[in-house]
């Protein structure tokens, strides 16, 4: 037990992007304003309370119902959609993350490309036993953006006067 507290789970490009792909399919984005509002009153971000779930999972220390709970209730999402997004992250997140000792990373020893580097131990893989149904299209969210700021403009008096001697 003490071994597994010295290693940290990373995620790769793939995880990474997988992840990504994940927030914009179940539609978990978080507009500028969202993003504000939850860090001022001091809430996690919803990729935040993801990667933590994720991370839980390989080292079995959360159970599929155990993830589904929380994110039901930590992300407002239905029975469906949860299901959907534990299969998503059992069949194009988990395959991709790596185990890298703590050691290395408080030395900053850790490989220049993680994707390609051979001596980290992937994850392996789990099958889970769970009904998969195509997920609804969720609907598309409108964000609502910033007030952009009006760009100042030169005054059209005619040349720069004021000029720099030369030395």
């Amino acid at each position: 037990m003490a071994q597994e507290n010295n290693i940290v789970i990373i995620f790769s490009k793939k995880a990474e992007t997988a992840l990504f792909d994940m927030e914009q399919k179940y539609n978990l984005e978080e507009n500028d304003e969202e993003w504000i509002k939850k860090t001022r009153a001091g809430k996690s971000h919803n990729i935040k309370i993801l990667v933590d779930l994720i991370r839980k999972l390989p080292r079995k220390e959360i159970s599929e119902k155990d993830f589904l709970d929380s994110l039901k209730r930590e992300l407002n999402l239905n029975e469906q959609i949860s299901k959907n997004i534990f299969a998503d992250t059992i069949n194009n997140i988990i395959p991709y993350l790596k185990e890298i000792p703590a050691e290395d990373i408080e030395k900053r020893n850790l490989p220049k490309n993680i994707d390609e580097e051979e001596t980290i131990k992937p994850i392996i893989k789990s099958n889970p036993q769970i009904n998969i149904t195509k997920p609804s299209v969720p609907k598309k969210r409108i964000k609502k953006s910033m007030p952009v700021a009006t760009q100042v403009t030169q005054q059209q008096n005619g040349p720069d006067t004021y000029r720099e001697p030369i030395e």
